[in-house]
């Protein structure tokens, strides 16, 4: 592309030189097409570019925060073999159901507690205490 562009531009000039209007405005416009699907080009190709070993990490990293900050997106979003595997996920066993008191909440693994996503006020998880009483064994 970059030698079309140099071939166009050194036509558009030898016909400016020779007062050739006609074939100028054409080389011009050539030109134009040409810049532009370079433009294009180098866009695409920076998409399809692999990324870095820093960049791969930074990305997952940011991805599985995402996640754990907010996993309702995933439930709110996915299809239901997605949603499958976030049940499996997000707690450790399956939902128990006592005669009693019918189903209770499953327990979740470490990486819900307190000191993460709940806390930040971004998540759609409910905090560790606030509509439940407070337990301590």
């Amino acid at each position: 592309m970059e030698q079309d562009i140099v071939q166009f531009g050194r036509l558009a000039a030898d016909a400016n030189r020779n007062d050739d209007q006609d074939m100028v405005a054409v080389y011009s416009e050539q030109l134009r097409h040409a810049s532009a699907k370079k433009r294009e080009l180098e866009q695409q190709l920076k998409d399809v570019l692999p990324m870095s070993a820093t960049q791969k990490f930074r990305t997952a990293m940011e991805r599985g925060h995402s996640f754990f900050k907010n996993p309702a997106i995933l439930w709110k979003n996915g299809s239901l073999n997605q949603r499958k595997r976030l049940v499996h996920i997000l707690f450790e066993q399956k939902p128990v159901f006592c005669i009693e008191s019918g189903f209770r909440t499953a327990a979740t693994p470490w990486i819900f507690n307190k000191k993460s996503a709940q806390m930040d006020g971004k998540s759609d998880l409910a905090a560790p205490t606030g509509f439940e009483p407070v337990f301590s064994p």
